[in-house]
């Protein structure tokens, strides 16, 4: 009697120190009682797989979660109706990106009891990263029937229509999140990229102020807010925040290369490939990377180092079509018009609708003296983009090389008057 004594001591300092989440000491407390507790104890007092769910539920805290699940089961041997063991097991199996189990556990939750609701927002986070949104959207509005509070239902429910690129519901939910939670960080950080989705910049940045407000740690609301001041052209603003993240996260990828693509816009390309060097050094599988930082090379002139980024770029994703155009421009400055355009053909052959491919190509065949292949590309360029004011210049000059003039001065108006339109963007 003494050990059972000592045994529910040691459980009720565990709680204690769970509930204060120390889960260190919780964990020390629950190991002593479960071995001041006989086998055969508590094999016949189910109540004592409260044990084995709260030392479980302190190992998820842990992220011990091979000992978490251990213990779930135990609490399920003794009590095989324990809603709550299921449902945190599921959670755990979540954590370890088994989702078909996650929801497997989440069922036979919701068979023993089927009215809680974090269950049904469990299980439809579990359904929507599996992509099967139906289902997952289907378990959040359950969840909200049945808790019409639950913030976090609104939240995950917010993410799955963001996910669908139903921008205004998920804004709408995003929103309904942040009634119930002003100080809901994550609702605000997304609605702000809903937001940015539907080129609404200004409300985005609003968002991101106030995520950064409430949580200035958050190196993504910096690099996000940081993409809406470059969305309106406000760039040191923007380098502002993509220093700011980096600062944060010395590693983060996406910041590095967005205040590259500011540096190579600015012409200060030098610059721009030190930011693509360090995004590349932290992901080597970042393709458009290699793209934008063999444009950089091209801008100042090392044309082989731009050659082999655009090639890199090929060797990771053989589909990339600007990739194949940036090298055939590169070719094109080399002398090299066989490689050129057999790179413009290839742009073209992933992209029909290229037209900067076209242009680019007319290009060379032009240089090359081929005056129809030459008007035929740009006839193809400008059938795609009308308001093409370039390939209206130089198929003026075609036109002129070809003896055929009234063309010639209407595409050169024409040229000019694109050329003012741009101008007044």
């Amino acid at each position: 009697m003494g050990k059972e004594i000592g045994a529910l001591v040691a459980f009720l300092q565990g709680m204690e120190a769970y509930t204060q989440k120390d889960y260190s000491h919780a964990l020390h407390a629950f190991d002593k009682a479960q071995g001041l507790l006989p086998l055969e104890t508590y094999l016949l007092a189910q109540e004592w797989a409260m044990l084995f769910f709260y030392r479980g539920n302190t190992y998820v805290f842990l992220k011990q979660y091979n000992y978490a699940i251990a213990d779930f089961f135990k609490a399920l041997e003794l009590m095989p109706q324990y809603a709550k063991a299921y449902n945190n097991r599921g959670a755990t199996y979540y954590q370890m990106g088994q989702y078909k189990r996650a929801i497997a556990d989440y069922n036979k939750a919701l068979e023993f009891d089927s009215q809680l609701a974090k269950t049904y927002n469990n299980r439809g986070a579990a359904y929507a990263d599996l992509g099967q949104y139906e289902q997952a959207i289907a378990d959040f509005i359950q969840a909200l029937e049945l808790d019409p509070q639950y913030t976090e239902a609104y939240y995950s429910l917010g993410l799955t229509y963001h996910h669908l690129s139903q921008y205004e519901q998920a804004i709408a939910n995003y929103s309904k999140a942040l009634e119930l939670n002003q100080q809901f960080v994550p609702a605000y950080h997304n609605r702000g990229v809903a937001y940015a989705d539907l080129r609404q910049y200004k409300r985005a940045l609003a968002d991101y102020n106030k995520a950064i407000d409430l949580d200035p740690r958050l190196a993504s609301s910096y690099n996000n807010r940081g993409e809406a001041y470059y969305n309106l052209r406000r760039f040191k603003k923007a380098i502002a925040d993509y220093n700011k993240a980096i600062k944060l996260d010395p590693q983060f990828v996406q910041a590095y290369y967005n205040r590259g693509v500011i540096y190579y816009i600015l012409g200060e390309y030098e610059r721009a490939i030190a930011d693509y060097n360090k995004s590349i050094e932290f992901n080597p599988q970042f393709i458009q990377t290699y793209n934008n930082r063999g444009a950089a090379y091209a801008a100042l002139g090392q044309y082989d180092q731009a050659i082999a980024d655009y090639t890199k770029a090929i060797e990771l994703d053989p589909k990339h079509a600007k990739a194949y155009n940036n090298r055939g421009v590169v070719y094109k400055k080399l002398g090299q018009y066989q490689q050129a355009i057999a790179d413009y053909n290839k742009a073209i052959e992933l992209d029909p609708q290229f037209a900067q491919a076209y242009y680019n190509r007319g290009v060379v065949y032009y240089i090359l003296g081929q005056y129809e292949h030459a008007l035929s590309d740009y006839n193809k360029a400008i059938a795609i983009n009308p308001q093409y004011a370039i390939a209206y210049a130089d198929r003026a000059i075609v036109y002129a090389e070809l003896g055929q003039y009234k063309q010639a001065i209407v595409d050169d108006i024409l040229a000019m008057l694109f050329s003012l339109l741009s101008l007044g963007k």
